[in-house]
């Protein structure tokens, strides 16, 4: 809904809140299934935000400030983490609008309120298993907006940075590049990409490249 609210042109609106999802869309084409009440899932529109010259860095701010309403880490480039347990995550895409303009969309998803998960998702974590803590999702989606205010400017990596660090668990994590190479992360690196290691050998990936298409 948030992209076809960008190709329209319709700037009326910047949020777009999902009660339940059966057809959500997480990174590398991945699902993302969202009971009613269990999870916040929505959709943020950064209009004033348009060509954005490091636009990853805007989705790497939301997860921080979901961080500090959580109280959970991070992974680059946008999990949300209670250890090595993943709770939530953001998908930032762009889309361009009438006038032509590349408008940045970050879509989060978090685990609230589930009692157990799949099989084939051992390391899935909600807010509830972890800290015990019982979050309404519309209430959560409200002070979430309220963090992101908050946020400095996401111009430059140095901005985030130290946040970033004191909550960041990306070292050691496997990650499966766009051509199919298994990497070993080492850290995020100073302009807020990943140093990571494929075959013995150091090599730099940036989060655009996983993350932004264009419609």
């Amino acid at each position: 809904m948030a992209a076809g609210l960008i190709v329209s042109g319709d700037r009326r609106y910047s949020v777009v809140f999902a009660h339940d999802q059966v057809q959500g869309k997480g990174r590398l084409g991945r699902t993302w299934v969202s009971e009613r009440g269990q999870s916040l899932t929505m959709s943020l529109i950064f209009w004033e935000y348009a060509n954005w010259p490091k636009p990853w860095l805007i989705g790497m701010s939301v997860a921080l400030a979901a961080s500090h309403l959580l109280d959970s880490n991070v992974r680059w480039p946008n999990d949300l983490t209670y250890g090595v347990r993943k709770t939530g995550g953001l998908l930032s895409e762009i889309h361009t609008d009438p006038a032509g303009s590349r408008i940045p969309v970050v879509g989060i998803g978090v685990n609230l309120l589930q009692g157990s998960f799949p099989e084939e998702l051992p390391n899935a974590v909600s807010v509830l298993q972890a800290k015990g803590q019982v979050l309404d999702p519309s209430a959560t989606a409200a002070a979430l907006i309220e963090k992101i205010i908050q946020m400095p400017e996401p111009g430059d990596w140095s901005d985030l940075e130290p946040d970033w660090r004191r909550r960041d668990v990306t070292a050691g994590k496997f990650y499966k590049l766009a051509d199919g190479r298994e990497a070993t992360a080492v850290k995020v690196t100073s302009d807020g990409a990943l140093l990571c290691e494929v075959d013995g050998v150091e090599m730099k990936v940036m989060a655009a490249e996983a993350l932004f298409g264009e419609s």
